[in-house]
């Protein structure tokens, strides 16, 4: 069996299939589920996967939560720089590769256009 990874009195952030993504508090643990409450609600999580029980909502640690932020900051600045995924979907690199590849292009020399005549 997997390790839980929610404990009481956790703060963790919970999303849902609709709505913005708010804060909420690990009430308690169970065999199989923890009960998170926020956002005027009281879900129930797998308490090992996060996900909710009745609906598409998940609850992320808040150590989770702020490597999914960092990854969607990285991704964002690498399709600035016109650099994307091939097809559609995520990244394949590692979050690592891709901040030493936008690192490249950041102190790489800003191109601009000549001016026309």
């Amino acid at each position: 069996m997997s390790e839980k990874k929610f404990t009481p009195g956790q703060s963790v952030m919970m999303t849902r299939s609709y709505g913005k993504p708010f804060p909420a508090v690990v009430e308690k643990v169970g065999r199989k589920y923890a009960y998170i409450v926020g956002g005027g609600s009281k879900d129930a999580v797998d308490a090992v996967t996060g996900q909710q029980q009745h609906g598409f909502g998940r609850a992320f640690t808040m150590a989770e939560w702020e490597e999914r932020e960092r990854v969607s900051e990285v991704t964002r600045e690498l399709r600035l720089h016109g650099i994307g995924p091939i097809g559609s979907g995520r990244f394949k690199q590692s979050i690592e590769t891709l901040e030493a590849i936008l690192a490249v292009l950041q102190s790489a020399p800003q191109e601009t256009e000549a001016p026309r005549d």
